[in-house]
C-alpha cells in the first residue's frame, strides 16, 4: 500500500466514514481512481450460535477500518439463526452473502474454506460468530 493510500485511509477512518458499514462502493471507487486502499472481507462461521450472532456482528461493524464485505457461512443451523441474521441486516441497511449448507458439514475448516473461496477483498478475517473483537483489531 502507497504512502498515499495509507494516509487517506488514515483519514477517512479518522472522520468515520469507514466505520459502522460496508466500504465496498467507497473503495472501488477510490481504487479505479488509482488509489489502492486494502478491501477486508470478514467470513463469519456459524453454526447454532444465533444467541452470539448479533454481537458478534457488532463488534465486526464497529472495527475503526471499514469491511469490504461479510460472508456468512451457515453450516445448517437451527432456523432461528438465520432470523436474528435477517432482522439485524435490516436493522443495519446491511446485506451479508449467507452460504447456507443443507447439511451438517461437521467440519469448520471446510466452512473457513468455503468462505474464503467466496470472498473479494484483498485480505480475509475468519471471524467466528461466538467470539468478539476490540474496535481496533484490524
Amino acid at each position: 500500500m502507497t504512502k498515499l493510500a495509507l494516509s487517506i485511509l488514515k483519514i477517512l477512518s479518522g472522520f468515520g466514514f469507514l466505520q459502522k458499514k460496508l466500504v465496498k462502493q467507497p473503495l472501488d471507487l477510490l481504487s479505479r481512481m488509482g488509489l489502492k486502499l486494502p478491501r477486508i472481507s470478514v467470513v463469519v462461521v456459524n453454526y447454532n450460535y444465533g444467541h452470539y450472532l448479533m454481537e458478534r456482528l457488532e463488534s465486526v461493524i464497529a472495527q475503526t477500518i471499514g469491511i469490504y464485505e461479510i460472508i456468512l457461512v451457515d453450516d445448517a443451523s437451527d432456523y432461528d439463526s438465520i432470523m436474528i441474521l435477517n432482522d439485524w441486516m435490516a436493522r443495519h441497511h446491511i446485506i451479508i452473502t449467507i452460504l447456507r449448507n443443507k447439511q451438517n458439514s461437521g467440519s469448520v475448516f471446510g466452512q473457513w474454506k468455503k468462505g474464503i473461496s467466496a470472498a473479494s477483498g484483498d485480505f480475509v478475517w475468519i471471524a467466528e460468530a461466538d467470539d468478539l473483537s476490540d474496535p481496533d483489531f484490524l
